[in-house]
């Protein structure tokens, strides 16, 4: 309650067979919007008196902490797909009508490449900007704001996935 950022929390209880149902698609969320949005799983059995405080009644019960200042009041209810993709998709339309828009992360070096990247499911994009020496800051932060607006315009959904026809769609236009 402490936190300033986005929460999604699981409460489940470990003999709960839907609740092992979600885990892999809760895992696999949270690897996707690792940086951008919390996420956390607790165990309703353990853990009572914060189960009581938020009133789980059936597990697994998700609920979403928005960013910002915490309170009991503004907790939410997650009642969305529980599939990894709509996970995602509902945790990031959340956010932007919450106004955060995600950071653009700067890649400096192998490892951070890595973990961005590399170890993450989904699709990474990467802009190769200016370097310094031939750009100025203002500059710098001029293409970065770019993306962010690109971001934002194009409602946080860079990347759209259509399983049927196995296609990709990048909805990008960029001009620097």
């Amino acid at each position: 309650m402490k936190s300033k950022d986005m929460w999604l929390i699981e409460f489940y209880a470990p003999w709960c067979g839907h609740c092992k149902n979600l885990e892999p698609h809760w895992n696999q969320a949270a690897n996707e919007l690792k940086g951008k949005i919390k996420v956390g799983k607790v165990d309703a059995t353990v853990h009572q008196k914060i189960s009581a405080r938020y009133k789980i009644s059936g597990y697994p019960t998700i609920k979403i902490f928005p960013p910002g200042q915490k309170s009991d009041a503004k907790v939410q209810n997650y009642d969305g797909p529980r599939d990894s993709s709509g996970i995602v998709s509902l945790a990031l339309e959340k956010m932007e009508k919450f106004g955060i828009i995600p950071e653009v992360e700067q890649l400096t070096n192998q490892e951070q490449f890595k973990e961005t990247c590399l170890d993450r499911t989904g699709v990474c994009i990467i802009a190769f900007l200016p370097i310094l020496e031939d750009s100025s800051i203002q500059e710098r932060k001029k293409y970065i704001n770019s993306i962010k607006d690109v971001i934002f315009f194009y409602n946080f959904h860079l990347i759209n996935y259509n399983s049927n026809q196995k296609l990709f769609f990048l909805n990008i236009l960029l001009q620097f």
